[in-house]
């Protein structure tokens, strides 16, 4: 069973997720998060090649991956991925957000997973 950790998301904002990365980044294994980052980049994206904007988005996006104890014993990764503005996010939140969660979960073997879009910050653009 799947828990989805976006509290904040109904004030638009997927805040929580990305906070969740920043503060529990450094347990995941290098070699762990550059695996899930080929996935990405090299599987995952392609199942979106008909969608020549997402796919392009998906092939050179920014990742932050981390994990989280969602209770004692159980850790859930949290992926967080940067788009270009706010209409993608709002595109890819009502759209395909959970599809894209739940395949990527499945490609990259990973069993507890919560996927997130969030928008690019201008200084990192």
């Amino acid at each position: 069973m799947r828990t989805k950790m976006r509290t904040l998301s109904s004030f638009g904002y997927s805040t929580f997720a990305a906070y969740i990365v920043k503060f529990k980044k450094m347990e995941i294994n290098e070699k762990e998060v550059e695996r899930i980052e080929q996935i990405w980049r090299n599987e995952f994206a392609r199942l979106y090649e008909v969608k020549p904007r997402l796919y392009n988005q998906l092939r050179t996006c920014t990742l932050d991956i981390g994990m989280t104890e969602v209770e004692p014993g159980i850790d859930m990764y949290v992926i967080v991925f940067y788009v270009l503005n706010e209409m993608q996010r709002v595109w890819i939140e009502a759209n395909i957000l959970f599809e894209m969660q739940d395949r990527f979960a499945e490609m990259a073997g990973l069993e507890l997973l919560t996927l997130d879009v969030d928008i690019m910050r201008e200084e990192n653009q």
